[in-house]
């Protein structure tokens, strides 16, 4: 099943804590607002944003987490003990109830949205507008029933329609070590162990920061990750950025693996709408060679040459520019519009100047 479809909120009320804006949210379930980028609305101080997130209540499911395993192909007897508890964590992320038409309301500052119904895999989304005086992060709040003293609250990332740079960036093995082309490796550094930065990569995306840039973080993994891997970029120093992942619902436990798949329709579909939004963005797209990065990115960049400003790849899979690969990837996308590179020290440390 698809998520609700985002369709534009009604005007925003007074919102008033536990009083007469009434909450469906129940005491044993959980709300996790994904990080969304906003975009001018035009009037002056007014923002756009597609607000997304998901409902769900935690479980066990004995019996999926057992196909789960099973799916996984994992050995847990040869597992050290952190890594046996790290492995449950990620796996119970995958095992939680979705609950559906959940309509949630929300509060920025003082004004109360009411949410979209959720979907049946307990994903919502709608577009609303709010008021803010600067492009700062401005946080979002599930308004809850009276007496519930929990807070779940997400973040709305304000960016202008700005000459500055926006960083459209892969996550496996682009900024996250993953290793995607290796099925167990994979597997391992996902559900097994902590996750780590590609050396580098932070450092680099902050100087970015620094010069004006705003990120999209667009990965082929599944929302379920959402949680360690946006923590997985704050502790990392990553600059923070909209998240855009893949929708997969547990119906079968194989289809946990579905991440590692073909990502060609899922990141056109996912960036498209970023440069529609953004006109006067000049984009840059960062990814590697393991996956369809290359593919992806220049037909993007055949699409709006005057949009793509760079595509930077991280070259896992030992490409090389003149190789077969590379030259059917990135035919009709100038040369100097690509580039290969090995670590991050390579990347350039400005990125105001076109190529």
């Amino acid at each position: 099943m698809k998520p609700a479809i985002a369709f534009l909120l009604a005007a925003a009320v007074p919102c008033a804590w536990g009083g007469d804006v009434k909450s469906p949210v129940k005491a044993d379930e959980t709300v996790t607002f994904f990080t969304s980028a906003a975009w001018p609305a035009g009037e002056p101080g007014k923002w756009e944003t597609e607000v997304r997130g998901i409902i769900f209540e935690k479980e066990s499911r004995p019996m999926v987490a057992a196909g789960l395993r099973r799916a996984l192909r994992v050995d847990e007897e040869k597992l050290t003990a952190a890594e046996r508890t790290l492995l449950h964590e990620r796996m119970n992320l995958f095992l939680a109830d979705h609950k559906r038409a959940k309509s949630i309301p929300a509060s920025i500052g003082d004004e109360c949205h009411q949410l979209p119904d959720s979907a049946p895999n307990g994903h919502f989304r709608g577009t609303l507008t709010f008021p803010a005086a600067a492009a700062t992060p401005v946080l979002i709040r599930a308004v809850l029933p009276g007496g519930d003293p929990r807070q779940f609250t997400g973040t709305l990332l304000p960016m202008p329609d700005t000459a500055q740079p926006m960083i459209v960036s892969d996550v496996d093995d682009t900024i996250k070590i993953t290793n995607v082309r290796d099925r167990a490796a994979a597997i391992r550094n996902t559900f097994q162990v902590p996750f780590a930065e590609v050396p580098g990569m932070a450092a680099v995306y902050q100087k970015w920061a620094q010069h004006g840039a705003d990120f999209h973080y667009v990965s082929g993994s599944p929302w379920q990750l959402y949680t360690p891997l946006e923590q997985f970029t704050r502790d990392a120093g990553f600059p923070a950025g909209a998240w855009h992942l893949k929708h997969l619902r547990l119906a079968d436990p194989g289809t946990v693996l579905a991440f590692l798949g073909p990502q060609h329709i899922y990141k056109l579909n996912a960036i498209r709408p970023l440069i529609a939004r953004w006109q006067h963005r000049r984009f840059i797209l960062v990814g590697d060679t393991g996956e369809q990065d290359p593919e992806i990115y220049a037909t993007l960049a055949r699409e709006h040459p005057a949009r793509i400003a760079r595509i930077l790849l991280r070259n896992v899979s030992r490409e090389t520019r003149g190789n077969p690969r590379m030259i059917a990837a990135c035919k009709g996308v100038p040369a100097q519009k690509w580039l290969l590179f090995d670590k991050a020290e390579e990347l350039p440390a400005r990125l105001d100047a076109a190529p």
